[in-house]
């Protein structure tokens, strides 16, 4: 029969991501250049740095960069184009963003073990959000193409082909 009382459970026996509150992330940085005239069709490439972090008593600080690239194709401006076959691919625009966050942990002070396992498992899905926002809005002031980065997804081990189908 089961009990109606929970049974107590000492905060340090949750995993870390159940005892993990954001408390803030914020932009610290950002370095932009658009074009005097919108790039309506430009390829986008997006990546990001990778994370740095520190623990301080029970506070974990992380920093992430993410980059974002904007080119067209065609001749370069003074440059002849390789051939006519061959269009140049020209970068018209870019973003550099930095986001903070902060991090605090019930229970009190996490180890550095604690805190690398975190990062290589849950932060980038915690942080990717505030990122993927961050972008979208800062292409969309800077009249770049409207950059819209698609959702994280974990793996989930069932291949599409092994999912059951929809009845």
């Amino acid at each position: 029969m089961p009990s109606d009382v929970p049974l107590p459970i000492e905060l340090d026996q949750l995993p870390l991501v159940a005892r993990t509150d954001i408390r803030d992330v914020r932009l610290v940085s950002i370095e932009a250049q658009a074009p005097d005239v919108p790039a309506e069709d430009a390829a986008v490439h997006f990546a990001m740095d990778e994370m740095a972090y520190r623990v301080e008593a029970g506070t974990l600080f992380v920093r992430v960069a993410a980059n974002v690239r904007y080119f067209a194709e065609g001749p370069g401006a003074g440059q002849p184009a390789a051939s006519e076959s061959e269009p140049t691919r020209l970068e018209v625009g870019r973003i550099t963003l930095i986001l903070l966050a902060e991090l605090a942990f019930e229970g009190g002070a996490i180890s550095q073990t604690q805190a690398d396992e975190f990062m290589a498992g849950n932060l980038l899905f915690m942080m990717f959000p505030y990122i993927r926002t961050t972008v979208q809005q800062v292409s969309a002031d800077l009249r770049l193409p409207l950059t819209v980065l698609p959702y994280l997804r974990r793996e989930t081990g069932i291949a599409s082909e092994d999912a059951d189908p929809p009845d």
